[in-house]
């Protein structure tokens, strides 16, 4: 996963740490390198940081963020979707697609037609959802072996936690809806047709993943 993320997609990676500025409605000044995001009030508020003045602040996957209003709700995650549609469609068609107003008018082959992407699925989302965490955390380069060199973040356990909950989820009414804004967001301009596939499970659980699934 981590030697996929640096060799095949850095220059994703790089592009969207560029742009996070506009996929956060934050200043760019908030995510050059090196950059104390922890002071900014904003970015503490969306991962619910409390203690600040460590080093490596403790963190969890399901921080307000990832809710409605930034208010933790574990019936509805993922329902503050804005940041992962921004983020794959940067991803898919490039930083010019997160312009207001975007319509893809033909040109060089985007990533979205050299994947033959029509869809998310619950690996896109949860790839989309580990980077959004990626993003906004000290670490400013994708670390070779899965794990932040300054946040000591898992981003390999990260992504297999919210693919577990979206597969398990999917084909619950909330996590429907966020499917068909996102699909509508990320393909209804450019004349794709969004199907949604069947999709099958994963086997990794945890204590987090497990308490989640029991609140929901």
């Amino acid at each position: 996963f981590a030697q996929g993320m640096q060799s095949r997609r850095s220059d994703i990676l790089y592009k969207l740490q560029d742009n996070a500025d506009q996929i956060f409605r934050l200043p760019k000044a908030h995510f050059i390198p090196n950059f104390p995001c922890l002071k900014v009030l904003e970015i503490v508020k969306m991962l619910g940081i409390k203690d600040t003045g460590t080093v490596s602040p403790c963190l969890t996957i399901w921080y307000p963020l990832r809710f409605k209003n930034m208010k933790v709700n574990m019936r509805k995650p993922f329902l503050n979707w804005c940041p992962h549609r921004q983020i794959l469609k940067a991803a898919l068609w490039g930083k010019a697609s997160l312009a207001d107003g975007f319509v893809w008018c033909r040109g060089p082959k985007m990533n979205v037609q050299r994947w033959k992407v029509s869809a998310v699925m619950p690996g896109s989302i949860a790839w989309a959802a580990t980077i959004c965490m990626f993003l906004l955390s000290l670490d400013g380069k994708f670390p070779g072996n899965g794990i932040g060199h300054t946040s000591k973040i898992n981003y390999y356990d990260v992504f297999c936690a919210y693919k577990w909950v979206l597969v398990v989820k999917w084909t619950d009414l909330h996590i429907q809806q966020i499917i068909c804004k996102m699909n509508a967001f990320i393909f209804g301009k450019s004349g794709l047709t969004s199907n949604q596939p069947k999709t099958g499970a994963i086997k990794d659980l945890s204590a987090e993943i497990d308490a989640t699934l029991a609140a929901m």
